[in-house]
């Protein structure tokens, strides 16, 4: 597909897992010639780092051995909690990029919608005082409604899960895209249907070009 043009400096890709964030992370960086991070690369190097006496909800999913006993309920709780930690780390990466101009595209459910009307630059713009006027974040939000669907993209993807556990991730996964969708319109983020997977590009781009 030709390079298409873009006005801002960071793309924001959020949304709940199985939404198609990274098939659409990976389309949209050779479309603006813009590379691309995984926000789970960004959880993972933290957990490997920060210890769970320091950080107890970035390890929670790993910690407890009963993790997937527990309500979806609860456990979407405690996936914001994780996404809160992901993004504040995510806020000092968005800065260094805006500050140096520099375009990426980050991706991932650990992505919070506060992100988008968070102040940036964290006081160095005296130091950059060019950065401002040609650096923008665009943030756009995945989520599928229909639980059902999303159950049904688990069990394709995760062949031989136990019934119980697939019923679990796909009620989490649901609470939890509906909890972003709703932060989201909180704060004026466009939220985009998932499927059909078939048109989802053709319909981000409006969301990327204006």
């Amino acid at each position: 597909m030709e390079k298409i043009a873009r006005s801002w400096t960071i793309l924001l890709l959020g949304g709940h897992s199985g939404a198609g964030k990274t098939s659409a992370a990976r389309q949209l960086s050779k479309i603006f010639d813009v590379p691309w991070i995984e926000a789970d690369d960004i959880r993972l190097a933290l957990q490997k780092i920060v210890s769970p006496l320091h950080s107890p909800a970035l390890h929670f999913f790993l910690a407890n051995a009963d993790v997937w006993s527990r309500s979806p309920e609860e456990l979407c709780a405690h996936l914001q909690e994780v996404g809160s930690v992901v993004s504040l780390a995510l806020e000092g990466i968005i800065n260094h990029h805006l500050l140096t101009q520099t375009p990426l595209i980050i991706e991932g459910d650990g992505i919070l919608p506060y992100l988008a009307t968070q102040p940036v630059f964290g006081g160095l713009e005296a130091v950059f005082p060019a950065a401002q006027a040609g650096s923008s974040i665009r943030t756009i939000f995945l989520q599928e409604p229909q639980e059902k669907i999303i159950a049904q993209d688990i069990n394709q993807r995760w062949r031989g899960l136990s019934p119980h556990l697939a019923t679990t991730w796909s009620r989490l996964h649901w609470l939890y895209g509906q909890w972003l969708s709703t932060e989201a319109q909180h704060h004026g983020i466009p939220v985009v249907e998932a499927h059909p997977w078939e048109t989802l590009i053709q319909r981000l781009l409006p969301y990327l070009t204006e």
